[in-house]
């Protein structure tokens, strides 16, 4: 964790405090957290990672893949930097690397339930059977993660299911964290099932 057992606690709140400003969509005060968090201790896997998703939503895709890097460098075993740097990846459209990253992760830690985010990379494949697999698992180890509903949404949508995806964009809707994207998404894609 962090380099000094005196600054330990500092470490932690920063960071700590960083993911809840991120949670709310606050990136700037989120950045600024996990910025003192890393000038606390520059070898604090974590807050590279949580800091990398700050750069992401910001549309930052070479600062937040440095930032995984580092995570990655610093703590080869942190399952979420993998899950977060396979994000990037995807969203470059290098799925092989995605799914190497994803697939660490879930090595790493096979219950961590952002990891089958993975489901993503297979649906942009068409591989639907296993992003139904992935999608049904992060579900199944975290039942109120709003995304997890959303891309399943996304899924049964593309599959000709409308029942289904509207039931999983309403459920992604109930845990979404009212006014965030994670919110703004599914009611889209909702809005415009329910038009037809």
């Amino acid at each position: 964790m962090c380099l000094c057992l005196q600054r330990q606690g500092e470490c932690l709140a920063y960071n700590g405090r960083g993911n809840v400003y991120s949670d709310k969509g606050d990136n700037d005060n989120a950045f600024k957290d996990f910025n003192e968090a890393i000038k606390l201790d520059p070898k604090f896997a974590l807050a590279y990672s949580n800091r990398g998703l700050v750069y992401r939503d910001k549309g930052d895709n070479d600062n937040a893949f440095k930032d995984f890097n580092e995570a990655i460098k610093l703590d080869p075993k942190l399952a979420l930097a993998y899950s977060n740097r396979g994000l990037i990846y995807r969203d470059k459209g290098d799925n092989d690397n995605a799914l190497k990253d994803f697939n660490e992760a879930i090595k790493l830690d096979p219950k961590y339930a952002y990891a089958y985010n993975r489901g993503l990379v297979y649906l942009g494949k068409g591989d639907n059977d296993n992003a139904l697999k992935d999608f049904n698992e992060a579900i199944k180890l975290a039942p109120k993660l709003a995304n997890a509903y959303h891309t399943r949404g996304l899924l049964y949508k593309k599959m000709g299911d409308q029942e289904k995806a509207i039931a999983d964009f309403q459920t992604a809707l109930l845990y979404c964290g009212a006014g965030t994207l994670s919110c703004e998404l599914p009611q889209n894609r909702l809005n415009i099932l329910q038009k037809k």
